[in-house]
C-alpha cells in the first residue's frame, strides 16, 4: 500500500470506531498502489484534496487519529512530531518492529522521556501489526507500549516504510541520526527522497543494545557534538 502512515493522538472531532475503521480501510484501498515519485501534479493535487476531506472525518471518539497531508498519525500525548528534530537540525529515527520485545520498547521509551528527547527522537515501524487491512491490532500494540501505570508515555510513533527504504534498514532496532535535512513539505515523510530539498548527513547504529550504547556508536561515527553530548551524559559505557 506504500502510503506513508504516521500515527498520532488528536483530541477533537468525535467519530465512532466503526466509522474510523471504514474510512481508514477505504483510504488504504484507494492508495494501495500509490508511488509518490511517479505522480503527476494533477494527481498530487487530487491526493491532497482527498486526504483533506478524510482528515475531517477520520478521528475516532478517543481522538487517536489525525489524517493530514497523506499521513495518518498516532502519538502519546505530545504534539509537533511532524517537525521532529528539524528546529535543531538533528533528528533521530528509532526504527523498530512489533517483533522487538515490549520490554525493549518500554526501556527505549523511558530513556527518551528521561533524557527529554521527545521532540528529537521518533519511533518508526515499517508497517502495521499483522498488515494494515485492520488498524485495531496496531492500535492495541501501541497502546500497550505507551501505557505506564496510570499514565501514558509521551513519545512519538510513526508507521513509515519510506524511512526504512531511505536508510536501507533490514534489521531492527536501529537508531538513525540525520543532520541537515531540509524538507519540501514538513507534513510529508522525510523518508521520501522527492521530499528532500537538501539531504542531510546520515549515520546508523543497529543492534539489540541499550539506547545509551546507540548514542555512543553514533558519536564515534559522526563526531557530531549533538550526539556526543548525549552519549557522554547517558551512555554507561
Amino acid at each position: 500500500m506504500w502510503v506513508v502512515i504516521l500515527l498520532a493522538v488528536s483530541l477533537s472531532w468525535a467519530v465512532s470506531w466503526e466509522e474510523l475503521q471504514r474510512k481508514y480501510e477505504e483510504f488504504l484501498k484507494k492508495f494501495r498502489n500509490y508511488k509518490p515519485p511517479e505522480l503527476s501534479e494533477e494527481k498530487k493535487r487530487k491526493l491532497e484534496e482527498d486526504t483533506k476531506r478524510l482528515q475531517e472525518n477520520a478521528k475516532n471518539s478517543k481522538g487517536m487519529f489525525e489524517v493530514q497531508g497523506g499521513q495518518v498519525r498516532f502519538k502519546g500525548g505530545n504534539e509537533g512530531f511532524a517537525n521532529v528534530g528539524l528546529s535543531s537540525g538533528t533528528a533521530f529515527y528509532l526504527l523498530m518492529s512489533s517483533s522487538v520485545p515490549k520490554s525493549i520498547w518500554r526501556s527505549y521509551a523511558d530513556f527518551v522521556e528521561r533524557a527529554k528527547l521527545e521532540d528529537r527522537v521518533v519511533f518508526v515501524l515499517r508497517g502495521c501489526v499483522g498488515g494494515c487491512t485492520y488498524i485495531k491490532p496496531t492500535l492495541e500494540f501501541l497502546q500497550d507500549i505507551l501505557k505506564d501505570g496510570e499514565r501514558e508515555r509521551s513519545i512519538g510513533i510513526w508507521i513509515d516504510p519510506f524511512i526504512f527504504r531511505r536508510f536501507g534498514v533490514k534489521e531492527v532496532p536501529c537508531l538513525v541520526m540525520v543532520k541537515g535535512d531540509q524538507l519540501v513539505d514538513v507534513e510529508l515523510s522525510p523518508g521520501r527522497l522527492d521530499n528532500l530539498k537538501v539531504r542531510g548527513r546520515e549515520w546508523i547504529s543497529c543492534g539489540d543494545w541499550s539506547l545509551g550504547w546507540h548514542f555512543k556508536q553514533l558519536c564515534e561515527k559522526s563526531k557530531e557534538e549533538d550526539v556526543c553530548a548525549l552519549a557522554r551524559r547517558y551512555s554507561p559505557y
